[in-house]
């Protein structure tokens, strides 16, 4: 029973998704138009079938049923956004193979055979009409160029949206998104199935529910202290607090262990300022103490970046938060090999010698403890 809930049938886009329609494969009687592409049936010698939701009387080409002709969308929620081909002189029905599985060439070729048909039916134009067009293309200039598609940036992922003719065999999401023409505002067909959450509550994180905030904004993270619009992530606040944060940042761990430093590490969204600059610990950059970071618990005089913390170079993945630290020994953190020498836990791979003189210091810094370097210091 599992297994048949698992691979059952599609349901209806156009239906409730808390009560949605089942979707039947049908192939007599044809197809009529496609809700999502509004295509007719296939052409040529094509005999697939298509979906039909009786409850909903719609029917959709074998691919389009995977997308609604219309959606609302959290981050531009005063008006739906219509599923839109980056050719509009093309629908699914001009398609010599299904969907999944159609290869550039075929698709290339499909669009040639369109595009001409077209030129056939509309070539009692003439020249004028073209010469009133090219008028028209400069007066609208950006929105003439939304009908190829190859203007529009995704609001979600920040990339263009245009057909990628490198890619071997083209999907409905390669040459469809989906669009606001009257605030010229697109995303990506596959962004959509990624929507972020309207609302995110994690108290570890913050006290209150956090609520998705739709624009980008050249300000700080109050988690990372790096900008809201640097990052390829969804932003969410909370307007009690003045409050706002990357998505990925309102779950980072709360404790965790590093390479760089030999105690664990507590997640802070701030430190109190201690008269002295602290570089991070891993990138050695300055550590802004009003944004959050990675501090000892131990009480070292040691910081380091969100970010920096929970790369995959430094840090094992765990969030340690909860798990008892193993009792270790009280142990010194270098093995002295004479009175000038001695052999650093950090740096084991040569010795370290003690450093006597009156030399230029002002850019040296310790490894373990990040402090300025005095005159009688160990180097290697």
């Amino acid at each position: 029973m599992k297994g048949s809930n698992s691979k059952g049938k599609p349901f209806c886009r156009m239906s409730d998704v808390t009560k949605p329609h089942k979707l039947c494969q049908r192939m007599d009687p044809p197809l009529t138009v496609c809700i999502s592409c509004k295509g007719q049936p296939y052409v040529g010698n094509r005999r697939g079938y298509y979906y039909y939701c009786a409850t909903c009387g719609v029917e959709f080409h074998d691919g389009c049923h995977l997308f609604p002709p219309e959606i609302k969308h959290p981050f531009h929620l005063h008006h739906s956004l219509t599923l839109t081909f980056l050719d509009h002189d093309l629908d699914s029905s001009a398609l010599p193979e299904i969907w999944f599985g159609l290869t550039i060439d075929s698709y290339n070729d499909a669009v040639v055979k369109e595009k001409n048909s077209h030129s056939s039916t509309d070539s009692s134009g003439g020249e004028e009409e073209d010469s009133a067009s090219d008028d028209d293309d400069s007066a609208s200039g950006e929105e003439d160029s939304a009908s190829d598609g190859n203007h529009k940036k995704c609001k979600s992922c920040r990339k263009s949206i245009t057909y990628n003719s490198n890619i071997k065999y083209v999907r409905f999401s390669d040459i469809t998104y989906y669009h606001c023409s009257i605030c010229n505002f697109s995303l990506h067909s596959l962004c959509i199935k990624d929507s972020p959450p309207l609302t995110i509550e994690n108290l570890k994180s913050h006290e209150h529910a956090l609520t998705l905030f739709p624009r980008k904004l050249p300000l700080p993270c109050d988690a990372c202290g790096f900008s809201l619009d640097a990052r390829n992530d969804s932003v969410y606040s909370c307007l009690l607090c003045n409050y706002m944060v990357h998505r990925r940042c309102i779950y980072l761990p709360r404790v965790i262990k590093i390479t760089r430093h030999q105690h664990r590490l507590s997640y802070t969204s701030s430190l109190v300022p201690s008269g002295d600059e602290l570089s991070c610990g891993v990138c050695r950059k300055l550590v802004d103490v009003n944004y959050g970071q990675f501090s000892c618990n131990k009480g070292c005089h040691y910081a380091v970046h969100s970010k920096c913390a929970t790369k995959n170079e430094v840090w094992d993945g765990k969030d340690l938060e909860g798990v008892p630290e193993e009792e270790e020994e009280d142990v010194e953190p270098f093995v002295r090999i004479d009175e000038d020498t001695i052999q650093h836990f950090s740096h084991d791979h040569h010795h370290l010698k003690i450093h006597h003189g009156n030399g230029n210091h002002e850019n040296k810094f310790c490894q373990a403890c990040i402090l300025p370097i005095t005159v009688s210091d160990s180097f290697c």
